[in-house]
């Protein structure tokens, strides 16, 4: 029997979890939500990286005071926004930095499909 290892976490988390090991995949799904720090450990170790999310959705919640620390770093360092973990959530870093390829999910299991076909309808 084979066994392949999968190792399901958050990013807020995944070291404490599991520590700094190396992955074959990563798969971040719901990347408007989180922002580039909490990623990077995770990123760093991966071979190859799936990004889900979607642009229209809210955004990660940052810290009033870690927003002030960002915008005096990004200042002091002369950092670009499009890494800024306060104004940018991962899905709008990966975004603003390359091109990766995108794919539209037509179809999905989390509402009934009258409700998704007439958003499908009024934003397709």
């Amino acid at each position: 029997m084979n066994i392949y290892p999968v190792v399901l976490t958050t990013l807020d988390s995944v070291v404490s979890n599991v520590g700094y090991s190396r992955y074959d995949y990563v798969i971040i799904d719901e990347a408007s939500q989180a922002n580039i720090i909490t990623a990077i450990p995770t990123l760093n170790n991966a071979a190859k990286i799936i990004i889900v999310g979607d642009t229209k959705q809210l955004s990660h919640i940052v810290d009033k005071e870690l927003a002030i620390e960002d915008e005096k770093l990004i200042e002091k360092y002369n950092i670009d926004y499009k890494y800024s973990f306060s104004k940018k959530n991962l899905l709008e870093s990966i975004l603003s930095v390359c091109e990766p390829p995108e794919v539209l999910l037509k179809e999905h299991y989390r509402c009934d499909f009258n409700i998704i076909n007439y958003c499908n309808k009024k934003i397709l």
